[in-house]
């Protein structure tokens, strides 16, 4: 898992960073965030499931749940710390993953 903290989810952030820390050829899932629509063209394998449908894409078995699940920890998380000041998420995410 790679995690940064960005401050939107606008493909003007997104893209930039997986091109930087991802290498091309890379086999990426996500679910169908228009952020994520160029990743076949910049040279990555995207496949794609539609949580408005389903969790597994029946065709591709595509799914999200790992990195969901993980989301839904580092939030528990942070929760049960009662929030994590602005100024340390970068370091506390570092020492999360």
């Amino acid at each position: 898992v790679f995690a940064i903290c960005i401050p939107n989810k606008k493909s003007e952030i997104i893209l930039p960073l997986i091109e930087k820390h991802v290498l091309p050829g890379t086999k990426i899932y996500t679910d169908e965030h228009k952020s994520y629509q160029k990743l076949n063209s910049l040279g990555f394998i995207h496949g794609t499931v539609s949580h408005k449908y389903e969790f597994i894409n029946k065709e591709t078995r595509v799914n999200t749940q790992a990195i969901e699940s993980f989301n839904n920890y580092l939030k528990y998380y942070i929760k049960m710390k009662k929030g994590i000041e602005p100024q340390r998420r970068e370091y506390f995410l570092i020492g999360f993953v």
